[in-house]
């Protein structure tokens, strides 16, 4: 369950306990758990389907034509509200290259009220589902800088200022720190942090928390600042901004509380979080008793364990097999292997590893991913040629091996494999192999080094979403236009529309009509109610009752991801399962 149904959870928790007559005994872990197995349900509804229904077909001309019409129709009015919208939304004119709408943008940051500013220093910001623009206007960008120093705009103009880099922006960050008069420290700290070069502020820090005027504790940001200051700044900076680090270790200004917090979970407000980052990355021998330190409280093992390793070598291979033994351990194990192996050069240490792991009872994905990571790192292949002679269970081995073969693929290697087993009828040009790499460094997709499903998502076939939208209704209508553009010109003369209506007599819940147009054809699929998720299932059996009746070989093929995403792939579906069981898609 995705952190968007947080705030659903709480709002149904509210409305229920609330409810004292029905439910006067029932206790809030209960109403979660209620709620988490009804969400689990509709997770598994989403994506598994459970309430089949049939796709209704008309082939009369003369009702194809009517209702030809009346989708094109309303996909025009649609087109026109949406163009409205654009036209008055200066923000997005002008991220899309439209100089003509600064004096609007002006105007409002001059002259608008509190919350229609606040507004436009949101929407000029770039964020992770935007493209990135340059604002170089200098008219522009004076003003932002200039309304910092305005109470009711100084938040909203630091945050834009930083995000966009705005020319200038850290003199002003500057000279508003050290005037006294910021309400939100914090945030120009942070910024100047991001930037790295501001010494003068680092020192600035330095004296406030050193002499207690700042509590690190309360105000959180604070430890986010020296971050940056660690990671952007040059040798004196970062080497000031770590030496901080070690006397705030040592003069504990960060509760133990906050360091005990780090076992159970993870949060960018807890300052021991920074702190143990940096301390542990230093490389710096004075980080040795802070790691032995969270060793024996069980706060971070993995990393603080991996730090002795770097720092004092070969001294703590007895530890290691120690935790080798311990299957409570063996994550710390699987994390650090090539450490240690890098300390003593001993090649018996994965022949080690792999014969404990094939001792256990059950073995976990991640296990063998992580076990194929280190044979990689190590120059795998010498130990693959021995795996077969050496491991009983053979079946793992295969496992290891195939795990191992996934960490050297890259996008050409895939995109060859689509084209020779029949995906695909043509080879993939390089700029499909420059888009992916692009996507994947501009949107920071996940750790993909091989550029593997950056690839599959610009490949023109492949689609992974999430399939709780976080909104009602749900937009069917958007879903089944991007299956359209994945679905290489297959459905370019489709049409489809979504009518949604309230269901009679039923508090609400809605009523979903799909209207497909292909092949001089009516196709009317009526999705079920699952809240803010797709029915997937109806979805798939639609788009593939229609290119079946084309006569098309291909098919959306659904790839189960074991979480609430959900992957498809476009092709000949027996070519489509074999690519995915060779990628372990």
């Amino acid at each position: 369950m995705n952190y968007r149904k947080l705030v659903f959870l709480s709002i149904c928790i509210l409305a229920i306990t609330s409810c004292k007559k029905q439910e006067k005994n029932r206790s809030f872990e209960e109403e979660m758990k209620l709620l988490y197995e009804q969400e689990k349900k509709n997770e598994d509804r989403a994506k598994y389907g459970g309430d089949t229904k049939e796709i209704k077909i008309i082939s009369n001309a003369k009702e194809v034509e009517k209702e030809k019409l009346r989708i094109s129709k309303n996909i025009q009015q649609k087109q026109e509200e949406e163009q409205k919208i654009f036209e008055e939304d200066f923000a997005g004119r002008y991220k899309k290259g439209d100089k003509t709408v600064i004096p609007q943008l002006i105007e409002i940051l001059q002259k608008g009220d509190a919350k229609a500013k606040r507004s436009l220093y949101y929407e000029l910001g770039t964020t992770y589902d935007t493209p990135e623009y340059k604002m170089v206007e200098p008219e522009l960008i004076k003003i932002i800088l200039d309304n910092i120093d305005t109470p009711e705009d100084e938040k909203s103009a630091i945050q834009l200022a930083g995000i966009m880099k705005l020319p200038g922006y850290v003199k002003k960050f500057e000279e508003h720190l050290f005037s006294g008069k910021s309400k939100d420290i914090q945030r120009l700290i942070y910024w100047l942090g991001q930037d790295g070069s501001s010494f003068k502020t680092l020192e600035y820090l330095k004296n406030k928390i050193l002499s207690r005027k700042f509590d690190l504790n309360e105000e959180d940001w604070l430890m986010s600042g020296v971050e940056g200051f660690v990671e952007n700044g040059n040798e004196n900076v970062k080497k000031t901004a770590i030496d901080l680090c070690f006397d705030i270790y040592r003069q504990k200004l960060i509760s133990q509380e906050n360091f005990n917090k780090m076992k159970d979970s993870w949060s960018s407000s807890n300052p021991a979080i920074d702190l143990t980052t940096i301390l542990l990355e230093s490389g710096d021998n004075r980080a040795v008793p802070f790691a032995r330190e969270l060793l024996e409280k069980g706060i971070s093992e993995e990393q603080a364990f991996g730090t002795l390793i770097q720092l004092e070598g070969e001294k703590h291979k007895p530890l290691f097999y120690t935790y080798l033994k311990d299957p409570e351990k063996f994550s710390i194990v699987l994390q650090n292997a090539v450490l240690m192996y890098e300390a003593t050069k001993d090649e018996d240490i994965v022949m080690d590893i792999i014969s404990h792991f094939e001792a256990k009872e059950d073995f976990k994905k991640f296990e063998i991913d992580e076990i194929a990571r280190i044979l990689h790192e190590i120059g795998g292949a010498t130990y693959l040629d021995v795996l077969d002679k050496t491991m009983k269970n053979k079946n793992l081995a295969q496992r290891i091996k195939k795990a191992h073969f996934l960490t050297t693929v890259t996008m050409q290697d895939m995109a060859e494999d689509l084209y020779k087993m029949g995906i695909v009828d043509h080879a993939f040009e390089k700029k499909t192999f420059d888009k992916a790499k692009k996507y994947a460094e501009s949107e920071d997709f996940m750790e993909d080094p091989g550029y593997t499903y950056s690839f599959l998502m610009n490949s023109g076939i492949f689609l992974w979403f999430d399939t709780e939208t976080g909104f009602i209704p749900v937009d069917y209508d958007v879903l089944i236009t991007n299956f359209f553009k994945n679905a290489r010109g297959k459905f370019k003369d489709a049409m489809v529309w979504m009518d949604v209506s309230k269901k009679p007599f039923v508090n609400d819940a809605l009523d979903y009509k799909i209207t497909l147009i292909a092949n001089d054809k009516i196709y009317i699929a009526t999705p079920g109610d699952i809240g803010d998720w797709y029915d997937m299932e109806v979805i798939l059996q639609l788009l593939n009752k229609v290119l079946e009746d084309a006569g098309n070989k291909e098919r959306f093929v659904f790839i189960d991801t074991g979480d609430q995403t959900a992957q498809f792939m476009f092709g000949p579906e027996k070519k489509v399962k074999q690519f995915a069981e060779k990628y372990n898609l």
